[in-house]
């Protein structure tokens, strides 16, 4: 994406919380920056903060990337989201000039670590020692299995003993079931009984969530007893399902998918300080979703590169399953000269039955990416809803700032809007009112 065609909204979607959003707008003005300057890769200028020293900040626009020597531990700091915004603000604020040698070391850093990774994804993975490899296989298999067998058991007592009691138990109630499938080396079991524990405080219709989710993960243990009769691509989903990873380097060097992608829009979730974000990917040629994963724990930042409502040119490599949609950037190439229209949903009839087939693919999906064209903000015995343009109200998991968000972009008229449905109710991530993309707040706040 040319550095001209970034937008506000885009900038301030890349800030880690609200709080550094405000104190970059707060930054983007002329008169706190010198030495300013642009070309056609980079952007920098120097800020004087507390210190005797003015703080030097540069961004690279490829990803966008930032560099400040500010000692603070957010990513992006206020200094590069205020020079960015400044910059988006008023185009012709920073003139074009030659990049000094302190931008031009940090960019030729970014370009030697670029070509590091693509050398090491063409000469493929390092070779490893396959007998002592499948012993740790074999012994976490084992118990795997045996941490499954007593969650099944554990399972199967909740239903004798039906479902309202467990209403009354506490989040430990869960917790330590959870536990158990942690020290059983399936992790991902343990989040799904984790998050067992606030369906029954969910409200009406309770009791069908959490049937659901029992039968889920009951069909995920009978599963993983089976894999040997699965296909490939099951046993994939099946071993993801657990929590057993597959190897970075297994999945770059698989054969790529080369498109021009567009940044649907991103959501974030935080979970035992673990914070995670979903990048929605779609090819405008292929028409292919990918969602890209990116992870920090505590204070470590969260990576940037992918901006919502910027189109990439890349190779993407996915992860292998029956549906495959989870991938790894593999090459980037930039921004394309011309963007392609990404295919969207007519109506919600029809989202709905693309996700009815994903998810007879795949019975463990968790979410799945809808855009629909014509989505209208509607508010119905208090209540508030997307309605399409059969009529069909579709629910929303969406927060107050949000959802006035949406309401002053759509000024109550339809708009294309992309978000995740998880079976229930769409999380609306940006919406698009025909002239101009706008980002949602990536993380829910009450």
């Amino acid at each position: 994406m040319s550095p001209c065609n970034y937008n506000r909204d885009q900038v301030l979607a890349l800030a880690p919380d609200e709080s550094s959003r405000k104190a970059g707008e707060g930054l983007a003005t002329a008169r706190k920056w010198s030495n300013m300057g642009l070309d056609e890769r980079s952007l920098w200028g120097e800020c004087q903060g507390s210190g005797a020293r003015p703080y030097q900040t540069c961004i690279d626009f490829a990803e966008p990337a930032f560099k400040c020597t500010c000692p603070s531990r957010k990513f992006p700091c206020k200094h590069g989201l205020g020079l960015f915004l400044l910059h988006v603000n008023e185009p012709g604020v920073v003139i074009a000039a030659e990049a000094p040698e302190w931008v031009l070391g940090w960019l030729d850093k970014r370009v030697e670590s670029k070509e590091k990774k693509e050398r090491k994804i063409k000469e493929g993975p390092q070779p490893i020692d396959g007998e002592a490899q499948a012993k740790r296989q074999a012994k976490r298999h084992a118990n795997i299995e045996d941490g499954l067998g007593e969650l099944d058991r554990w399972l199967c007592d909740r239903i004798r003993q039906g479902l309202a009691k467990v209403q009354a138990e506490s989040y430990e109630f869960w917790d330590g079931m959870a536990a158990r499938m942690v020290d059983a080396q399936a992790p991902g079991m343990a989040r799904m009984l984790r998050a067992c524990a606030s369906i029954a405080s969910s409200g009406e219709n309770w009791q069908e969530r959490l049937l659901e989710r029992l039968s889920i993960m009951h069909l995920a243990i009978q599963a993983y007893g089976r894999l040997a009769s699965l296909s490939l691509e099951m046993q994939s989903e099946v071993k993801q399902v657990m929590g057993l990873t597959v190897n970075q380097d297994d999945v770059l060097k698989s054969t790529g998918v080369s498109d021009i992608w567009q940044v649907m829009g991103q959501s974030i979730e935080v979970e035992d300080k673990l914070k995670v974000k979903r990048s929605w990917l779609r090819g405008g040629k292929t028409n292919k979703w990918a969602m890209v994963l990116s992870f920090a724990h505590g204070m470590q930042p969260l990576d940037v590169s992918l901006m919502p409502g910027s189109f990439i040119l890349a190779e993407l490599a996915y992860y292998p399953g029956v549906m495959p949609m989870r991938a790894l950037i593999k090459t980037r190439d930039g921004e394309p000269l011309v963007a392609p229209l990404t295919e969207v949903y007519a109506d919600a009839d029809l989202a709905l039955l693309d996700y009815a087939k994903a998810r007879a693919s795949n019975p463990w999906l968790e979410v799945y990416p809808f855009s629909i064209e014509s989505l209208a903000p509607v508010v119905v015995n208090g209540n508030f809803y997307l309605k399409d343009t059969k009529g069909n109200l579709l629910n929303t998991k969406i927060d107050r700032l949000n959802k006035l968000r949406l309401l002053s972009v759509s000024g109550g008229r339809p708009v294309c809007v992309f978000g995740e449905w998880d079976g229930a109710s769409l999380r609306p991530l940006s919406m698009n009112n025909g002239t101009r993309y706008f980002g949602l707040e990536a993380g829910l706040k009450s």
